[in-house]
């Protein structure tokens, strides 16, 4: 299983897996991709993509809120971290 960080950066392995004549064996469910970002795109594919959905809005409010805090110096008792739940999807057999 090769797992990208970004959908940008699976777009580039699907470039190489094509420019080397390797999508007939992805096709075939002898290697398997998963990524971030689940894009529209990956429901559409030949072969299973699965993917991890982030929701970009809620960690930019969730960053700008700290950075925030820490300007205004209000996170003496407040954690800086915060949990963002993620959704899986799983297109493939796992």
């Amino acid at each position: 299983m090769l797992f990208t960080s970004s959908f940008t950066l699976f777009e580039g392995v699907m470039r190489y897996l094509k420019q080397n004549d390797l999508l007939p064996q992805l096709i075939a469910g002898e290697m398997h991709l998963a990524t971030f970002d689940n894009h529209e795109l990956l429901d559409c594919l030949p072969m299973d993509v699965d993917s991890i959905a982030q929701s970009s809005e809620l960690m930019a409010s969730s960053a700008f809120a700290i950075l925030r805090r820490i300007g205004e110096k209000e996170t003496q008792n407040e954690p800086s971290q915060r949990f963002i739940p993620a959704m899986f999807h799983w297109r493939g057999a796992i």
